[in-house]
């Protein structure tokens, strides 16, 4: 079954709404793949891929989306790492 509801809005927001945007689809389709994974999972990221991975219809494209999400993210965090070291925190 393939859904086009959450992928436009997953490459728009996938920081900020794409989480509530899963779950919300997990409720208004309860027979999606994915549904069984993302309730299991605690990790918003981890949620994403499940959704990204069993149902989207834009797989290769969020895909894209979360890994340069992530790899923003891990840099940042870097970063920030980084400048409390270099300030003695």
């Amino acid at each position: 079954m393939s859904y086009l509801v959450n992928s436009n809005k997953l490459l728009d927001r996938i920081s900020s709404d794409a989480v509530p945007l899963v779950s919300l689809f997990t409720m208004i389709f309860p027979e999606c793949k994915s549904r069984r994974k993302i309730e299991g999972t605690a990790d918003d990221l981890e949620k994403l891929r499940h959704y990204i991975q069993m149902d989207a219809i834009r797989r290769s494209e969020l895909e894209l989306c979360l890994n340069a999400y992530e790899e923003i993210k891990r840099s940042r965090e870097e970063v920030e790492e980084g400048l409390e070291k270099a300030h003695g925190f």
